[in-house]
Formats: C-alpha cells, structure tokens, sequence
C-alpha cells in the first residue's frame, strides 16, 4: 500500500504544480500585453489538449503498463517545461 501512496502522492503534487503553471502563464501574458483576449486564448490552449485528448489517452493507457506511461508522461512534461524555466530565469 505504501508504494500507491507514494505514486499517488507525486502525481497529486505532478498536477498542482502542472495547474499552477497553466495559471502563471496566462497571468504572465496579461502582465505583458494587458489583453483579455490573449489571457483567455492562453488559457483555452492550455485545457484543450487535456479535453480533446483524455478520452483517447484513456483507452490507450488502459492496455499500457501503467508504470511505464505514468513515467513517460511525466518525464515529457519536465522537458517541455524547461523553456518555461528558462524564459523566466532569462527575462526575454
């Protein structure tokens, strides 16, 4: 049971920090341009993918060692991240 915990425990931090980065990059573009719409457009795109592709990605991962897809995930959301990082850390 401790190892469910465990995982369960990092995919709970995984979406937390996931949701406050989707919320910190539109309320950096409205920093920047002022503009409602961008906001919202960034906000669109960011939900959009996880509404489109959910009921896809559900019945595919059902037939995939979850292990290895919880993983693969995970470790593509850091590398797409790392922009994010480094834009923020350089200021451009």
């Amino acid at each position: 049971m401790s190892v469910f915990i465990l995982i369960w425990f990092g995919q709970l931090v995984s979406l937390i920090g996931s949701g406050l980065t989707s919320f910190a990059l539109g309320i950096w573009v409205y920093q920047k341009t002022g503009s409602v719409t961008e906001f919202a457009l960034i906000s669109l795109f960011t939900f959009l993918p996880s509404i489109l592709l959910l009921p896809i990605a559900g019945a595919f991962v059902d037939r995939w060692n979850r292990r290895s897809a919880l993983l693969s995930v995970l470790i593509s959301c850091l590398v797409l991240s790392k922009p994010l990082f480094y834009q923020s850390i350089t200021k451009v």
